[in-house]
């Protein structure tokens, strides 16, 4: 199982809107770094959990869980 955050400078995003990055890939670290922000704009995100029943590298019976719910960031220098 891993985790999918998704992330966007729009509010109200879904995964459909703006595609994401796996964190913590089979056991890996839960970090997860957007770079390439602008200071004083706010961000959203939200994050989803995958189960991928144990099958590493096949993706085709992967499940999805809706989103959670969403948080917004606005870096300053």
């Amino acid at each position: 199982s891993y985790y999918i955050v998704y992330g966007s400078d729009d509010k109200g995003l879904t995964k459909t809107v703006y595609g994401g990055k796996a964190v913590g890939d089979e056991g890996g670290p839960l970090g997860f770094t957007r770079t390439g922000l602008t200071n004083g704009m706010t961000y959203y995100f939200v994050v989803t959990a995958v189960d991928n029943n144990g099958t590493s590298g096949d993706t085709s019976d992967d499940r999805e869980s809706s989103e959670s719910n969403e948080v917004s960031a606005t870096p300053h220098p």
